[in-house]
């Protein structure tokens, strides 16, 4: 005999058994509730913990620029260059007077040095050593002068090579190759090296309270998965505007594809509530119809649509359709050949 026609005989005795005898291989439990964690899903957007946007610090024309958006920027690489021929005209005169104020310092020194040795000797006025304790003050403070001419100058030369804060990804380049900068323009913006992320969230103020008493929140991702963040920050003002507070979760790592400016669901508890809670594989689904089956206290069996909440694992919470106290089927398969072989049996 064929494997086929095995088949068919196994499926004509299957439908042909009586009911009672399907009923007796039909797997009921009892319906149950459990407190199960009440939750709020909110808009958050994800930000990066280090972002900035270089300005230029001095002036000069745009001579070279080594990157551009969305390339990777090492911590002190350069990423533009400035024509530095003023600066460098600068610096080399702030030199030139700092080594002359140090060769004027020297001489006041020495030579107030020689007139108060010869004042212990009571060999010059008064009057004489007053003046060289002048000189001696006036050249000292043209010294600390020309230190701080000389090192404004080298300062506004080091503007002139534009470096990178720290490692990360430009995001937007706001200036050309031969453009001329003033001081204080935009440069480049971008963000730190993802190794962490935070998400933003706007909380109302009816919820407040609660959220102050969580310890962590969960992060919706695209793929369906959740991620927990326990590094949270809450802002102690509301928004003038909004009424709403702001609150900062941090992910140590980004594993998730997520990037500056996406948005994601965070999930913030706002208490428990006793909720149904059945087996997730005992629920079937036909288009937009989700259903169950039930067998009452007499042991037929019926088709209950109902109504879904969330999965907790493999749990699958029933926020109406279903009451406590009754039997609930937990293999659909062998309940729908039990409600067909009912029906004939009728």
């Amino acid at each position: 005999m064929s494997g086929k026609n095995i088949k068919i005989i196994l499926f004509m005795l299957l439908f042909t058994a009586p009911f009672s005898l399907l009923a007796n291989d039909l797997t009921a439990v009892e319906i149950t509730s459990k407190p199960v964690k009440q939750k709020i899903y909110l808009d958050g957007v994800v930000e990066a913990v280090q972002q900035a946007t270089l300005f230029s610090q001095t002036s000069g024309r745009v001579i070279k620029l080594n990157y551009d958006v969305d390339d990777f920027v090492k911590k002190g690489s350069v990423i533009a260059v400035l024509r530095d021929t003023e600066q460098k005209a600068r610096f080399k005169q702030a030199s030139a007077g700092l080594d002359a104020a140090k060769a004027q310092a020297k001489e006041a020194e020495l030579e107030h040095k020689r007139v108060s040795g010869l004042y212990e000797q009571q060999l010059v006025a008064a009057s004489l050593k007053d003046k060289t304790d002048a000189g001696l003050k006036s050249a000292q403070a043209q010294l600390n002068a020309a230190h701080a001419r000389f090192d404004e100058a080298k300062e506004q030369l080091a503007h002139t090579v534009i470096r990178a804060p720290f490692s990360g990804t430009l995001t937007k380049r706001h200036i050309e190759v031969g453009e001329t900068l003033q001081m204080g323009q935009a440069i480049v913006s971008g963000v730190a090296q993802q190794d962490a992320l935070r998400f933003n969230v706007q909380v109302p103020q009816r919820l407040i309270n609660k959220v102050r008493q969580l310890s962590t929140v969960e992060v919706l991702l695209a793929d369906g998965s959740s991620v927990s963040s326990d590094q949270l920050t809450i802002f102690p003002v509301a928004d003038s505007k909004t009424h709403s507070f702001q609150l900062r979760a941090l992910v140590f790592s980004n594993l998730y594809q997520l990037y500056p400016g996406m948005f994601v669901k965070v999930g913030l508890i706002t208490g428990e509530k006793e909720q149904i809670a059945i087996p997730a594989d005992s629920v079937i689904h036909r288009s937009e119809l989700s259903a169950v089956y039930i067998m009452d206290k007499t042991g037929k069996v019926s088709l209950r649509q109902v109504r879904l909440g969330r999965i907790h694992g493999d749990q699958q919470i029933v926020l109406a359709g279903l009451q406590v106290g009754e039997k609930l089927l937990t293999q659909p398969n062998l309940a729908a050949v039990a409600i067909k072989a009912q029906s004939q049996g009728e």
